[in-house]
């Protein structure tokens, strides 16, 4: 199932030329920028196998996503994953990972190649992103998880990557980020978290994988 999320978000930025409107307490403050509104799509899980260097074999599970950035300036993506995580509780002693994963696998129609294959492990050692949208661009990469292959292992499946600006979404899952956003990152456009929603079996997880920011100028 695909998911289409927008998200608009008024952020002050320290420095913003504009004229000053009194806050509530009396104390002025910035002026304000236009909504950030991202568009995020999250495709259909898709699967192949992989056997590392050492022969270890692996499930590879993977959603194509989407990011949109509807808003007139730019702004700076950065995905970023530990090198590898631990089934929540006690299903499983193995421990897994998560890794951002560039355009050639979030293409429709397109195969999984040798060369795709040869490069995870450059992904493995450094599971992360860092770019920018310029306004009105898509931008366009992948999210998969590396486990060990069954009977040996539970599946890992990424679901959802999303803008964590509510408390109450996928509430039924084991939160491992802050489950309110902090409000003085809001205001001051610091930073907007990024969680990504993951399913073992019929549980689910939301973990932190980044987050968004407004490009000074």
């Amino acid at each position: 199932m695909i998911l289409r999320t927008i998200v608009g978000l008024f952020l002050i930025m320290s420095g913003c030329s504009g004229k000053q409107h009194p806050a509530d307490n009396g104390q002025p403050v910035d002026h304000e920028l236009p909504p950030l509104a991202i568009g995020i799509v999250n495709g259909v899980n898709r699967g192949t196998s992989y056997t590392d260097a050492s022969g270890v074999e692996y499930n590879l599970r993977y959603i194509p996503v989407t990011l949109t950035n509807d808003s007139i300036v730019p702004v700076r993506v950065r995905i970023a994953f530990s090198k590898e995580y631990a089934y929540p509780g006690t299903i499983d002693p193995d421990k897994f990972h998560i890794i951002p994963l560039p355009r050639e696998w979030a293409l429709e129609g397109s195969g999984v190649t040798d060369s795709m294959k040869n490069a995870l492990q450059d992904f493995i050692a450094s599971p992360s992103m860092v770019t920018t949208i310029a306004p009105g661009d898509p931008l366009l990469f992948a999210i998969g998880t590396l486990y060990p292959r069954p009977p040996k292992t539970t599946g890992v499946l990424p679901r959802a990557l999303f803008v964590h600006t509510d408390s109450t979404r996928f509430s039924t899952c084991d939160w491992h980020m802050q489950r309110d956003p902090s409000s003085a990152k809001l205001i001051t456009g610091s930073q907007i978290p990024l969680g990504l929603r993951m399913v073992f079996g019929e549980d689910c997880a939301v973990i932190p994988c980044g987050h968004l920011s407004y490009l000074k100028g």
